[in-house]
């Protein structure tokens, strides 16, 4: 129960302390005898909305602060302890109001949100106005009154069911016919885009090989003239071991053991002959040349550029937009099922 109020700095009243004794409890007065005041500084202090107009005149601030005994069952205690705000026997709450319009709250003398003070406010004190009477001219609160009366709770509960899930559907309906008018915009783009994806066949992995061998490709000149700068110098050592060969042919057999010795290089030599040519015939006959690569490349990244995406992921790209367009060309039979399934959840 309200134990005591105690009022500073609000509208007329400069301090009031006010201490509630067991039971009821009545102030009286004629109009304009302050009553509101104390509603209003009570509200103040239960988490109401601040307003600088109950600060005194000429004062900067004004405070509230009302104290509570509560019951051990009372349900405020546990919303305390939840809340990490000690309790014993008393609980106080204190509200300041600035003139500048700032407020603060406080529980036990704990500083706390108002939207803390107002949920334990409601624990407390329930505030009834004279005009409550008239709910009554309120249809909703006709409805309610005839409900309650009617003892028809479990087809009111069915029929709540029923109404959220035939709301759930129509959403559902609805949102769907939005994406179908968005997807058949975007119909002609989606079919472009996945004949120009296809049309490139891109291949795995593809950025990364065509990148290594657009740089041998860029090699190949320097290699090539390498290469026979090589093969001319292997001809002369040729010509050489070939000279050599011939003079130590006139040896007859006493020099057989250096004539199969130079056998053997001429047969060395012609092996690296052999080697050399390889190497230049796979370089002349390369699948690409170095324009084909550099086209190649310039259309990967074009269609990564338009899509967003890197171009080692266009292959699922075209994957999404393959799904994308499959769901356009089923969207009258889903559209349908969806609109016979809404109809059917209110029948």
């Amino acid at each position: 129960m309200l134990a005591s109020l105690i009022i500073k700095n609000i509208v007329l009243v400069d301090h009031l302390k006010i201490d509630f004794s067991n039971g009821l409890c009545a102030l009286t007065g004629e109009t304009g005898a302050g009553k509101s005041i104390l509603l209003n500084s009570l509200g103040l202090a239960l988490g109401s909305r601040a307003d600088t107009g109950l600060v005194r005149h000429g004062e900067d601030k004004a405070q509230v602060t009302a104290t509570f005994d509560l019951q051990e069952s009372h349900p405020a205690i546990p919303f305390l302890k939840n809340n990490d705000i000690d309790f014993d026997d008393t609980l106080i709450l204190k509200r300041s109001l600035s003139s500048d319009g700032r407020s603060k709250a406080f529980v036990n003398d704990e500083p706390v949100s108002i939207k803390l003070l107002k949920e334990l406010g409601e624990m407390l004190v329930e505030i009834h106005g004279q005009f409550e009477t008239q709910n009554l001219f309120n249809t909703q609160y006709q409805l309610d009154l005839l409900d309650q009366y009617s003892s028809n709770s479990k087809n009111i509960a069915k029929l709540q069911l029923l109404w959220e899930e035939w709301s759930e559907k129509k959403s559902k309906l609805a949102l769907f016919k939005k994406n179908i008018e968005k997807a058949r915009e975007q119909e002609d783009y989606l079919r472009t885009s996945l004949e120009d994806i296809d049309n490139l066949e891109p291949k795995e992995q593809e950025e990364n090989s065509l990148t290594q061998l657009r740089q041998r490709l860029m090699q190949r000149d320097k290699i090539i003239e390498t290469m026979q700068e090589a093969g001319s110098g292997l001809q002369d050592i040729e010509n050489s071991a070939h000279s050599v060969w011939k003079s130590l042919d006139r040896l007859g057999e006493e020099g057989r053991d250096v004539i199969n010795a130079m056998e053997r290089v001429n047969a060395e030599i012609e092996e690296v002959k052999i080697s050399f040519s390889k190497i230049l015939s796979d370089i002349d006959n390369n699948e690409y040349s170095l324009e084909e690569i550099d086209d190649r490349l310039f259309a990967l990244k074009a269609q990564a550029r338009k899509h967003g995406c890197s171009i080692d992921d266009l292959r699922a790209k075209r994957e999404k937009i393959f799904a994308d367009l499959a769901k356009i060309e089923n969207q009258d039979q889903l559209l349908e099922e969806l609109i016979i399934e809404t109809e059917s959840s209110y029948k």
